[in-house]
């Protein structure tokens, strides 16, 4: 038995079907399914909403990667899927950027040099998250990886008429949706209420030499002294830094606090603090941390 493929050329290749293996599997797609559509699968950060926000300063920058599914019949591949924002009137902030008057609308205040121009190249820095991927099937998850940038001059954020930025001007967000080319692509499996492919980050902007992240950080304090490791957290508290934990911990050659890469400038003001007390203290960036974004090592 012989399958004929006709080509874009109008030539018709004939297949021997005998010939064709086992090896070669074919995916069952659902009737019904989308040409375009993705489902979220997850991310590196944000998921749990404002209270799970990145706490970052001025002049940072990161990569945040997200995975979604390819959940239609369409191939995605690198140059026609992206993630680019997707403002919410509401929610996405800074609010200039969210108002379609303003010659910012649609792009990111968090964009660098790495971002893209929206697919029909009318908007710039619209292009946040590239795929890793070369391409992604049917049922098969592509990471988009998107460099974030905080502006070193990025002050306060105070949007009157939204309940995350009155009561705290730290609070930013942004919003992206993926999309194939020009057309937004959506996610009815556990989409937003509009059904679109979306993501959103939250973030905590706190201004250089500022103390109002001091309480955003969770501190450890590991010591083989009880009494030198309660006076510490006295010390702390007394300032407004947050202790969530006091261990024992053997075997210290000297002083250190111990941070994850994110929290290097809290760990860094925090050395600042104590050096009076500890002339020695030193930071071991350590990325395995589980519990703490700071340890205290006594």
């Amino acid at each position: 038995m012989k399958l004929t493929v006709v080509r874009d050329d109008g030539i018709g290749i004939g297949i021997d079907l005998s010939k064709i293996t086992d090896q070669i599997l074919v995916k069952e797609v659902p009737s019904g399914t989308k040409s375009r559509e993705a489902a979220w699968l997850i991310q590196d950060h944000g998921t749990w909403g404002k209270d799970n926000a990145f706490v970052v300063f001025p002049g940072e920058y990161f990569d945040i990667d997200v995975d979604f599914k390819n959940t239609g019949l369409t191939r995605w591949t690198s140059d026609k899927v992206g993630m680019y924002v997707y403002k919410d009137p509401f929610f996405s902030s800074p609010l200039q950027y969210n108002d379609p008057a303003n010659p910012y609308f649609g792009q990111s205040v968090f964009s660098n040099q790495v971002w893209g121009r929206s697919y029909n190249g009318k908007t710039p820095n619209a292009k946040g998250g590239i795929m890793l991927q070369d391409g992604v099937d049917y049922n098969e998850a592509g990471t988009f990886r998107i460099r974030i940038t905080i502006p070193p001059t990025l002050g306060a954020n105070r949007m009157t008429d939204n309940p995350d930025t009155t009561n705290d001007d730290t609070y930013y967000r942004e919003d992206f949706t993926l999309a194939y080319e020009t057309e937004w692509m959506d996610n009815t499996t556990n989409g937003d209420p509009i059904n679109r492919a979306h993501t959103w980050f939250p973030f905590r902007v706190i201004p250089s030499g500022s103390d109002k992240g001091k309480n955003l950080y969770r501190i450890d304090i590991l010591s083989s002294n009880n009494t030198s490791a309660q006076g510490l957290a006295q010390l702390l508290t007394d300032q407004g830094y947050r202790i969530s934990k006091i261990g024992t911990f053997h075997h210290i050659d000297q002083p250190a606090i111990h941070f994850k890469g994110k929290a290097q400038y809290a760990a860094e003001r925090l050395q600042a603090t104590l050096v009076n007390a500890y002339p020695t203290i030193t930071l071991i960036q350590n990325e395995t941390l589980i519990d703490g974004d700071l340890v205290i090592t006594l």
